[in-house]
């Protein structure tokens, strides 16, 4: 015996992009932004922003108007500042009955620093 469920399914946002991937050197900003467009059959504010680990990133959030609609700006910048590979998330919370949580994903892979250390050559 089987189930078959059938219907539209309805966006609560649009998420762009759904995961973040923090690459680049050590010695140098790594940093990527989130964009979250809410859904007029689904307004929500978010409240609060929390990371599942502290120390690997820093988030700022910017509430913005984007064709009319209510946007978030979500801007995640690596904080480590050694060769290393991580996994984190950030955690927005609404105050949405539908959705009380969005998790965004981070991957950090940082790199060497850049050759010469990124600064300019004297010569």
């Amino acid at each position: 015996m089987g189930l078959s469920i059938s219907g539209d399914v309805k966006r609560f946002a649009t998420i762009s992009p759904s995961r973040v991937q923090l690459t680049g050197p050590s010695d140098q900003p790594v940093t990527q932004t989130v964009t979250i467009l809410t859904e007029p059959d689904y307004p929500f504010t978010i409240k609060a922003v929390r990371t599942r680990r502290d120390g690997d990133i820093e988030v700022r959030l910017e509430t913005v108007k984007k064709d009319g609609r209510d946007s978030y700006m979500v801007t995640i910048s690596n904080q480590r500042h050694d060769k290393s590979r991580y996994y984190n998330s950030v955690i927005l919370e609404t105050d949405s009955p539908i959705q009380p949580e969005i998790v965004i994903g981070v991957y950090g892979n940082i790199l060497e620093p850049a050759e010469g250390g990124g600064k300019a050559d004297p010569s």
